[in-house]
């Protein structure tokens, strides 16, 4: 392989995506952009930027994985994203409507409006901290790329010369720009990533290769039962709603410019991102019927194995930078605003005042910086740590039933909210380290929902037996 060729491309894409963000425009980055960038963006940049974030190098090595040891388990995967997506596109009207209503920037501001202030402290501490995990997520891909072509190659300080290239990238254009250069730079990372799947395709459906996949596949790649069934009755059941407590998704929603345009850019995205998990999920069944070895490393070593022209395999790897930039930008800019929500309470309140956005501007882009050190700190010292809680994500479901009181005002409950939430988080750290790490959010979620019911059952009842005892005082 020309490894001038190789290496060219991949850094071309790299100063491209920089360029990107790194374009000025006439409008002034405020902190109400910087978070949310309201009413701005068109359908087919909504889908791109949805897409973007959702496919991460940490998805082509994890869904890889998956479709090497569990085979077409990621196709119900794929569905259940398609699915979750079409959900919250049928809602997507509603949402915007709440969002309206009260001038909202975002869910935080929604949860505000709605509940009391412990509860909004909860979930931007929660989310904080499981929003770093993602973040560190994609760097822990970074790091194993490198550690793998370094194995492959003579020149051994070049995998690690691109991958410090690409995280110095993000300490540019998200950090300054905030959501609107996310956006922006997605589209550019949305169409590399499309045209080296085109590439990768083109090889996968040759004469051979395609009924070669499937050839020598066993039972369990082929049932979807690998994991067990308890696996994909636990996805469909949590994984499908997972999408409305995310805060990159609720940003989506904000930035749409209307309706129409949020509805559309969901279900377009919703495709793309099953077609993503269908994608992934063949490459790493294409590596099992090829005899690779196993492990993280399967897709890459695929890769590697099929694509020898240095042109070809420079634009799969730019890709694979360019997914993981895709998915960390937003995780960098969501950290931030949870950061400055949780100690600026003060400037939040009064953001609509011109000081106020400027402090919370400049100290968001300050959170950035910070936590992505700790990120990288993390997904270099502690990356099964990481591993782990980028499995328990869905611990995020513990604030479903928070959620759904926005949409249901008679669901709605500060007290149920905020004890619910903490029962399952207990429920969640012991589970953690005695049972299953990534599995213990699953009875946890279920623990909250049951204890939000309950709570908030008792509640109500003690008030109305309030409300008699005052009645026969007055009488």
């Amino acid at each position: 392989m020309n490894l001038v060729v190789f290496t060219t491309v991949v850094v071309l894409v790299l100063v491209a995506n920089i360029a990107v963000g790194m374009v000025r425009r006439r409008t002034t980055i405020t902190f109400s952009v910087y978070q949310a960038d309201p009413d701005k963006h068109r359908w087919h940049v909504l889908a791109m930027t949805l897409t973007g974030t959702i496919v991460g190098g940490g998805m082509f090595l994890g869904v890889g994985q998956i479709g090497y040891e569990a085979g077409v388990t990621g196709y119900f995967l794929g569905v259940i994203y398609l699915v979750g997506l079409l959900m919250v596109a049928a809602l997507a009207k509603r949402a915007r409507a709440m969002l309206d209503q009260g001038n909202h920037k975002s869910i935080i501001d929604l949860l505000d409006a709605n509940y009391s202030g412990d509860v909004v402290l909860q979930f931007c501490l929660v989310s904080l901290i499981m929003y770093l995990f993602l973040l560190a997520g994609q760097f822990v891909a970074l790091i194993q790329f490198a550690r793998f072509v370094t194995a492959k190659s003579t020149h051994t300080f070049l995998p690690w010369a691109l991958v410090m290239f690409a995280g110095l990238s993000l300490f540019f254009y998200p950090i300054i720009g905030g959501l609107r250069k996310d956006i922006q730079t997605d589209i550019f990372q949305v169409l590399i990533i499309l045209l080296a799947s085109f590439v990768v395709l083109v090889r996968l459906f040759r004469t051979g290769i395609r009924d070669a996949v499937f050839e020598n596949l066993t039972p369990d790649h082929l049932t979807g039962t690998a994991y067990g069934v308890v696996f994909i009755l636990g996805a469909i059941l949590f994984l499908t709603p997972s999408f409305f407590v995310r805060m990159d998704i609720w940003q989506r929603i904000r930035t749409a410019r209307t309706t129409s345009h949020a509805t559309w850019g969901f279900i377009i995205a919703a495709i793309a991102s099953c077609f993503f998990y269908f994608f992934f999920t063949t490459i790493g069944m294409w590596a099992f019927s090829s005899g690779v070895p196993g492990g993280i490393y399967a897709s890459l070593e695929l890769i590697y194995t099929q694509f020898s022209n240095p042109l070809a395999l420079g634009l799969i790897i730019g890709a694979f930078f360019a997914a993981v930039l895709s998915s960390a930008d937003t995780f960098i800019n969501n950290t931030s605003i949870f950061a400055a929500r949780l100690f600026l309470k003060d400037a939040w309140k009064n953001s609509r005042d011109q000081a106020g956005e400027t402090r919370l501007l400049l100290w968001s882009r300050l959170f950035a910086i910070i936590l992505t050190l700790v990120s990288i700190i993390l997904a270099l010292l502690s990356p099964n740590l990481v591993d782990l809680l980028v499995g328990a994500f869905s611990i995020l479901l513990l604030f479903l039933p928070t959620v759904c009181g926005l949409f249901v005002a008679g669901w709605r409950h500060s007290t149920a909210a905020l004890w619910s939430t903490r029962v399952g988080l207990v429920i969640f750290g012991i589970l953690f380290f005695v049972w299953n790490p990534k599995l213990a959010f699953a009875p946890a979620v279920l623990a909250a929902g049951i204890s939000y019911a309950i709570i908030r059952a008792l509640v109500h009842q003690q008030q109305q037996a309030r409300q008699v005892e005052d009645t026969r005082g007055v009488t």
